[in-house]
Protein backbone atom coordinates (compact mmCIF):
# COMPACT_ATOMS: atom_id res chain seq x y z
CA UNK A 1 0.00 0.00 0.00
CA UNK A 2 1.27 3.74 -0.80
CA UNK A 3 2.44 5.83 2.00
CA UNK A 4 1.48 9.37 1.77
CA UNK A 5 2.89 12.06 3.87
CA UNK A 6 0.76 14.88 4.49
CA UNK A 7 2.03 17.86 6.18
CA UNK A 8 -0.23 20.21 7.46
CA UNK A 9 -3.79 19.40 8.92
CA UNK A 10 -5.99 22.93 7.91
CA UNK A 11 -8.50 22.68 5.00
CA UNK A 12 -6.01 21.56 2.57
CA UNK A 13 -4.60 18.47 4.60
CA UNK A 14 -7.44 17.56 6.12
CA UNK A 15 -9.29 17.33 2.22
CA UNK A 16 -6.54 15.07 1.10
CA UNK A 17 -6.37 13.14 3.98
CA UNK A 18 -9.76 12.03 3.78
CA UNK A 19 -9.91 11.15 0.23
CA UNK A 20 -6.63 9.61 -0.33
CA UNK A 21 -7.63 7.34 2.70
CA UNK A 22 -11.00 6.58 1.38
CA UNK A 23 -9.25 5.81 -2.09
CA UNK A 24 -7.26 3.18 -0.27
CA UNK A 25 -3.96 5.07 0.50
CA UNK A 26 -2.10 4.79 4.34
CA UNK A 27 -2.10 8.33 4.66
CA UNK A 28 0.28 9.86 7.67
CA UNK A 29 -1.09 13.57 8.67
CA UNK A 30 1.09 16.08 10.49
CA UNK A 31 0.82 18.93 12.00
CA UNK A 32 3.17 21.38 14.49
CA UNK A 33 -0.46 21.83 16.58
CA UNK A 34 -0.86 19.16 19.08
CA UNK A 35 -4.24 21.36 19.32
CA UNK A 36 -4.93 21.75 16.03
CA UNK A 37 -4.70 17.34 15.77
CA UNK A 38 -6.54 16.46 19.02
CA UNK A 39 -10.15 16.33 17.93
CA UNK A 40 -8.76 14.03 14.67
CA UNK A 41 -6.99 12.18 17.25
CA UNK A 42 -9.79 11.71 19.49
CA UNK A 43 -12.20 10.98 16.04
CA UNK A 44 -9.42 8.15 14.84
CA UNK A 45 -9.44 9.75 11.87
CA UNK A 46 -11.93 12.72 8.94
CA UNK A 47 -15.81 12.97 9.14
CA UNK A 48 -15.82 13.97 5.07
CA UNK A 49 -18.40 15.44 3.10
CA UNK A 50 -19.11 17.34 -0.56
CA UNK A 51 -18.19 15.81 -3.81
CA UNK A 52 -16.62 12.56 -2.71
CA UNK A 53 -19.90 11.82 -0.96
CA UNK A 54 -20.24 11.44 2.88
CA UNK A 55 -18.34 9.37 5.17
CA UNK A 56 -15.60 8.57 7.64
CA UNK A 57 -12.02 8.34 7.24
CA UNK A 58 -9.77 6.12 9.86
CA UNK A 59 -6.22 7.70 9.69
CA UNK A 60 -3.54 5.16 10.55
CA UNK A 61 -0.94 8.30 11.76
CA UNK A 62 -1.78 11.37 13.23
CA UNK A 63 1.34 13.20 14.77
CA UNK A 64 3.06 16.82 15.92
CA UNK A 65 6.35 14.42 15.18
CA UNK A 66 7.69 15.01 11.51
CA UNK A 67 10.27 12.48 11.64
CA UNK A 68 7.32 10.03 12.57
CA UNK A 69 5.22 11.48 9.20
CA UNK A 70 7.38 11.29 6.79
CA UNK A 71 9.41 7.21 7.73
CA UNK A 72 8.74 4.96 5.15
CA UNK A 73 6.82 7.48 3.38
CA UNK A 74 6.59 7.06 -0.65
CA UNK A 75 5.13 10.46 -1.45
CA UNK A 76 5.52 13.40 0.94
CA UNK A 77 2.91 16.49 -0.22
CA UNK A 78 3.42 20.16 2.02
CA UNK A 79 -0.22 21.44 2.24
CA UNK A 80 0.45 24.33 4.46
CA UNK A 81 0.31 28.09 3.47
CA UNK A 82 3.62 29.05 1.98
CA UNK A 83 4.51 31.48 5.39
CA UNK A 84 5.55 27.87 6.95
CA UNK A 85 7.93 26.66 3.95
CA UNK A 86 10.93 27.56 5.29
CA UNK A 87 10.23 25.70 8.90
CA UNK A 88 9.29 22.36 6.89
CA UNK A 89 12.33 22.61 4.31
CA UNK A 90 14.95 23.18 7.06
CA UNK A 91 13.66 20.16 9.50
CA UNK A 92 12.93 17.61 5.75
CA UNK A 93 16.18 17.80 4.99
CA UNK A 94 17.56 16.20 7.45
CA UNK A 95 14.77 13.10 6.82
CA UNK A 96 14.44 13.15 3.11
CA UNK A 97 16.12 10.12 1.30
CA UNK A 98 18.71 10.76 -1.21
CA UNK A 99 16.83 12.04 -4.70
CA UNK A 100 14.27 12.43 -2.68
CA UNK A 101 10.72 14.86 -3.25
CA UNK A 102 8.69 16.89 -2.01
CA UNK A 103 5.36 18.31 -3.42
CA UNK A 104 3.89 22.08 -2.24
CA UNK A 105 0.67 21.96 -2.86
CA UNK A 106 0.21 24.97 -3.78
CA UNK A 107 3.04 26.03 -4.63
CA UNK A 108 2.42 29.81 -4.66
CA UNK A 109 4.61 32.18 -6.49
CA UNK A 110 8.27 31.02 -6.72
CA UNK A 111 7.94 28.38 -3.37
CA UNK A 112 8.92 25.35 -4.97
CA UNK A 113 12.57 27.68 -5.76
CA UNK A 114 12.35 29.51 -2.41
CA UNK A 115 12.58 25.18 -1.34
CA UNK A 116 15.09 24.24 -3.08
CA UNK A 117 17.13 27.09 -2.30
CA UNK A 118 16.49 26.17 1.76
CA UNK A 119 17.63 22.30 0.46
CA UNK A 120 20.85 23.52 -1.12
CA UNK A 121 21.80 25.63 1.86
CA UNK A 122 21.84 22.39 3.86
CA UNK A 123 23.65 20.46 1.33
CA UNK A 124 20.71 18.51 -0.13
CA UNK A 125 20.49 19.64 -3.82
CA UNK A 126 19.61 16.23 -4.87
CA UNK A 127 16.11 16.29 -3.43
CA UNK A 128 13.28 17.61 -6.29
CA UNK A 129 10.50 20.21 -5.62
CA UNK A 130 7.34 19.14 -6.99
CA UNK A 131 4.63 22.51 -6.63
CA UNK A 132 0.94 22.74 -8.42
CA UNK A 133 -0.50 26.41 -9.13
CA UNK A 134 -3.49 25.95 -6.48
CA UNK A 135 -4.50 23.25 -4.12
CA UNK A 136 -6.10 20.50 -5.33
CA UNK A 137 -9.31 21.01 -3.64
CA UNK A 138 -11.85 23.82 -2.77
CA UNK A 139 -12.35 22.61 0.82
CA UNK A 140 -13.64 23.77 3.75
CA UNK A 141 -13.45 22.76 7.56
CA UNK A 142 -17.19 22.63 8.81
CA UNK A 143 -15.60 21.23 12.45
CA UNK A 144 -12.30 20.09 13.64
CA UNK A 145 -12.99 16.83 12.29
CA UNK A 146 -15.09 17.02 9.62
CA UNK A 147 -14.08 18.68 6.05
CA UNK A 148 -16.44 19.89 3.46
CA UNK A 149 -14.79 18.96 -0.07
CA UNK A 150 -17.08 21.40 -2.61
CA UNK A 151 -14.70 20.63 -5.59
CA UNK A 152 -11.71 19.01 -7.29
CA UNK A 153 -9.72 20.55 -9.09
CA UNK A 154 -9.18 19.51 -13.29
CA UNK A 155 -6.38 20.26 -15.29
CA UNK A 156 -3.89 21.38 -12.56
CA UNK A 157 -0.64 22.57 -13.85
CA UNK A 158 2.14 20.51 -11.95
CA UNK A 159 5.95 21.04 -12.79
CA UNK A 160 9.38 20.61 -10.89
CA UNK A 161 12.72 22.20 -10.16
CA UNK A 162 14.97 20.94 -11.78
CA UNK A 163 12.69 20.26 -14.75
CA UNK A 164 14.45 17.22 -15.66
CA UNK A 165 12.69 15.47 -13.12
CA UNK A 166 9.56 16.09 -14.12
CA UNK A 167 8.55 13.21 -16.23
CA UNK A 168 9.74 11.12 -12.84
CA UNK A 169 7.63 12.89 -10.00
CA UNK A 170 4.29 13.42 -12.61
CA UNK A 171 4.47 9.70 -13.01
CA UNK A 172 5.01 9.67 -9.10
CA UNK A 173 2.34 11.45 -7.96
CA UNK A 174 -0.01 10.81 -10.79
CA UNK A 175 -0.62 8.10 -8.83
CA UNK A 176 -2.38 10.43 -6.10
CA UNK A 177 -3.87 12.59 -8.61
CA UNK A 178 -4.43 11.46 -12.22
CA UNK A 179 -5.76 14.98 -12.80
CA UNK A 180 -2.19 16.30 -12.93
CA UNK A 181 -0.90 17.61 -16.22
CA UNK A 182 2.85 18.96 -16.71
CA UNK A 183 3.56 23.04 -17.14
CA UNK A 184 7.41 23.60 -19.12
CA UNK A 185 8.78 24.91 -15.51
CA UNK A 186 8.12 26.47 -12.19
CA UNK A 187 7.94 29.74 -13.80
CA UNK A 188 5.10 28.88 -15.61
CA UNK A 189 3.66 27.12 -11.78
CA UNK A 190 4.74 30.13 -10.29
CA UNK A 191 2.96 32.55 -12.61
CA UNK A 192 -0.26 30.27 -12.51
CA UNK A 193 -0.55 31.59 -9.11
CA UNK A 194 -4.40 32.70 -9.15
CA UNK A 195 -4.56 33.08 -5.42
CA UNK A 196 -2.72 36.06 -5.80
CA UNK A 197 -4.67 37.79 -8.17
CA UNK A 198 -8.13 36.97 -6.59
CA UNK A 199 -7.12 36.83 -3.34
CA UNK A 200 -6.01 40.57 -2.00
CA UNK A 201 -8.45 42.80 -4.50
CA UNK A 202 -11.04 40.98 -2.48
CA UNK A 203 -9.61 41.32 0.50
CA UNK A 204 -7.93 45.13 -0.14
CA UNK A 205 -11.49 46.48 -1.78
CA UNK A 206 -13.71 44.61 0.59
CA UNK A 207 -11.90 45.78 3.66
CA UNK A 208 -14.18 47.88 5.60
CA UNK A 209 -16.52 45.52 5.36
CA UNK A 210 -14.55 42.45 6.46
CA UNK A 211 -13.51 44.95 9.42
CA UNK A 212 -17.22 45.63 10.51
CA UNK A 213 -18.76 42.36 9.63
CA UNK A 214 -15.85 40.39 10.69
CA UNK A 215 -16.40 38.52 7.50
CA UNK A 216 -19.84 38.08 7.66
CA UNK A 217 -20.33 37.60 4.09
CA UNK A 218 -19.55 35.48 0.66
CA UNK A 219 -16.64 36.67 -0.60
CA UNK A 220 -16.66 35.47 -3.62
CA UNK A 221 -20.37 36.14 -4.71
CA UNK A 222 -20.79 38.94 -2.40
CA UNK A 223 -17.49 40.50 -1.94
CA UNK A 224 -16.61 40.36 -6.05
CA UNK A 225 -17.89 43.42 -7.27
CA UNK A 226 -18.12 44.46 -11.03
CA UNK A 227 -15.98 46.91 -9.93
CA UNK A 228 -13.19 44.71 -8.04
CA UNK A 229 -13.92 42.43 -10.58
CA UNK A 230 -12.04 45.03 -13.07
CA UNK A 231 -9.18 45.52 -10.44
CA UNK A 232 -8.86 42.14 -10.56
CA UNK A 233 -8.54 41.51 -14.12
CA UNK A 234 -6.63 44.30 -14.73
CA UNK A 235 -3.80 42.81 -12.02
CA UNK A 236 -4.70 39.41 -14.72
CA UNK A 237 -3.68 41.32 -17.41
CA UNK A 238 -0.11 42.43 -16.13
CA UNK A 239 0.52 39.04 -15.07
CA UNK A 240 -0.52 38.11 -18.50
CA UNK A 241 1.86 40.36 -19.53
CA UNK A 242 5.33 38.95 -17.05
CA UNK A 243 4.77 35.79 -18.91
CA UNK A 244 4.27 37.11 -22.28
CA UNK A 245 7.75 38.80 -21.59
CA UNK A 246 9.48 35.72 -20.02
CA UNK A 247 8.39 33.97 -22.93
CA UNK A 248 10.01 36.81 -25.24
CA UNK A 249 13.28 36.41 -23.23
CA UNK A 250 13.56 33.00 -22.72
CA UNK A 251 12.16 32.14 -26.10
CA UNK A 252 9.52 29.66 -25.63
CA UNK A 253 5.82 29.30 -24.51
CA UNK A 254 5.24 29.10 -20.93
CA UNK A 255 1.73 28.18 -21.24
CA UNK A 256 0.10 30.39 -18.70
CA UNK A 257 -3.36 31.18 -19.19
CA UNK A 258 -5.79 33.79 -18.41
CA UNK A 259 -7.28 33.18 -14.93
CA UNK A 260 -10.48 32.94 -16.53
CA UNK A 261 -9.57 30.16 -18.78
CA UNK A 262 -8.13 28.32 -15.98
CA UNK A 263 -10.92 29.08 -13.53
CA UNK A 264 -12.91 27.57 -16.07
CA UNK A 265 -10.82 24.89 -16.91
CA UNK A 266 -10.13 23.88 -13.45
CA UNK A 267 -13.67 23.20 -12.94
CA UNK A 268 -14.58 25.99 -11.06
CA UNK A 269 -16.93 27.82 -13.46
CA UNK A 270 -19.80 27.43 -16.52
CA UNK A 271 -18.66 26.99 -20.01
CA UNK A 272 -21.36 29.98 -20.39
CA UNK A 273 -19.72 32.47 -18.23
CA UNK A 274 -16.31 31.53 -19.71
CA UNK A 275 -17.71 32.49 -22.86
CA UNK A 276 -18.46 36.07 -21.54
CA UNK A 277 -14.91 36.76 -20.66
CA UNK A 278 -16.10 37.77 -17.34
CA UNK A 279 -14.58 37.18 -14.49
CA UNK A 280 -17.12 38.93 -12.47
CA UNK A 281 -19.57 36.66 -14.62
CA UNK A 282 -17.31 33.68 -13.98
CA UNK A 283 -17.05 34.42 -9.91
CA UNK A 284 -21.09 34.51 -9.68
CA UNK A 285 -21.31 31.63 -11.45
CA UNK A 286 -18.91 29.31 -9.09
CA UNK A 287 -21.31 27.23 -7.53
CA UNK A 288 -18.04 25.42 -5.37
CA UNK A 289 -16.77 28.65 -4.35
CA UNK A 290 -20.60 30.50 -3.62
CA UNK A 291 -20.72 29.68 0.21
CA UNK A 292 -16.84 30.75 0.92
CA UNK A 293 -16.93 33.17 3.55
CA UNK A 294 -15.00 36.23 3.64
CA UNK A 295 -12.19 36.11 6.02
CA UNK A 296 -13.01 37.19 9.62
CA UNK A 297 -10.20 39.54 9.75
CA UNK A 298 -7.17 41.35 7.51
CA UNK A 299 -4.73 39.29 8.84
CA UNK A 300 -6.43 36.27 7.33
CA UNK A 301 -3.86 34.21 4.71
CA UNK A 302 -5.24 35.96 2.06
CA UNK A 303 -3.17 39.02 2.31
CA UNK A 304 -0.55 37.41 4.88
CA UNK A 305 0.52 34.29 2.33
CA UNK A 306 -1.37 35.65 -1.21
CA UNK A 307 0.23 38.97 -0.83
CA UNK A 308 4.36 38.59 0.46
CA UNK A 309 4.47 35.12 -1.22
CA UNK A 310 2.03 35.61 -4.15
CA UNK A 311 1.44 39.53 -5.50
CA UNK A 312 4.64 40.78 -4.27
CA UNK A 313 7.53 38.35 -5.63
CA UNK A 314 5.25 38.28 -8.67
CA UNK A 315 5.79 41.81 -9.09
CA UNK A 316 9.34 41.27 -8.55
CA UNK A 317 9.50 38.95 -11.38
CA UNK A 318 8.01 41.77 -13.47
CA UNK A 319 10.68 44.13 -12.11
CA UNK A 320 13.46 41.40 -13.51
CA UNK A 321 11.46 41.07 -17.09
CA UNK A 322 11.25 45.02 -17.60
CA UNK A 323 7.43 44.51 -17.21
CA UNK A 324 5.59 47.81 -15.42
CA UNK A 325 2.88 46.39 -12.69
CA UNK A 326 1.66 50.01 -11.26
CA UNK A 327 -1.54 47.62 -10.14
CA UNK A 328 -0.01 44.93 -8.34
CA UNK A 329 2.38 47.20 -6.77
CA UNK A 330 -0.51 49.58 -5.50
CA UNK A 331 -2.02 46.67 -4.48
CA UNK A 332 1.21 45.52 -2.50
CA UNK A 333 1.07 49.16 -1.16
CA UNK A 334 -2.52 49.35 0.01
CA UNK A 335 -1.83 45.55 1.52
CA UNK A 336 1.20 46.81 3.46
CA UNK A 337 -0.33 50.42 4.58
CA UNK A 338 -3.98 48.29 5.78
CA UNK A 339 -2.00 45.76 7.87
CA UNK A 340 1.37 48.04 9.40
CA UNK A 341 3.68 45.38 7.12
CA UNK A 342 6.51 46.09 4.92
CA UNK A 343 4.64 43.17 2.34
CA UNK A 344 7.87 43.98 -0.45
CA UNK A 345 10.43 43.38 2.26
CA UNK A 346 8.41 40.25 3.96
CA UNK A 347 8.02 38.48 1.05
CA UNK A 348 9.98 36.09 -1.30
CA UNK A 349 12.26 38.26 -3.66
CA UNK A 350 14.69 36.78 -6.08
CA UNK A 351 17.25 36.16 -3.36
CA UNK A 352 14.66 33.44 -1.91
CA UNK A 353 14.44 31.99 -4.36
CA UNK A 354 17.97 31.26 -5.39
CA UNK A 355 17.51 33.75 -8.86
CA UNK A 356 19.33 36.60 -7.71
CA UNK A 357 22.65 35.20 -8.95
CA UNK A 358 21.13 33.90 -12.67
CA UNK A 359 21.48 35.43 -15.15
CA UNK A 360 17.70 35.65 -17.07
CA UNK A 361 19.78 34.41 -20.25
CA UNK A 362 20.60 31.55 -18.50
CA UNK A 363 17.27 31.23 -16.67
CA UNK A 364 16.13 28.17 -19.41
CA UNK A 365 19.03 25.94 -18.09
CA UNK A 366 18.82 26.69 -14.21
CA UNK A 367 15.24 26.02 -14.53
CA UNK A 368 16.02 22.59 -16.17
CA UNK A 369 19.05 21.08 -14.58
CA UNK A 370 18.81 22.79 -11.09
CA UNK A 371 21.75 23.01 -9.26
CA UNK A 372 23.68 20.31 -10.44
Amino acid sequence: MTRVALLGAGNGGCAAAADLTKRGFDVALYSRSAERLAPIKAAGGLHYTGVIGEGFAPLSTVTTELAEAVQGADRVVILTPAVAHRFLAEQLAGLLPENGSVWLNPGSTGGALHVANIFRQHGRSDIAVAETATLTYACRMRAPDTVWIKNEVTNLPFATFPARRQEELLACYRVLYPNLRPAPNVLTTSLMNLNAIIHPPGVIMNAGWIEYTEGDFKFYYHGITPAVANVLEAIDAERMAIAGAFEERLGRDLEVMRCIDFFYQANYTTREAWETGSMYQALQAAIPNRPTQAPSSLKDRYMVEDVPFGLAPMAGLADWAGVEVPNMRCLVGLASALTGEDYFTQGLGREEMGLDQVPITALVDFLESGYG
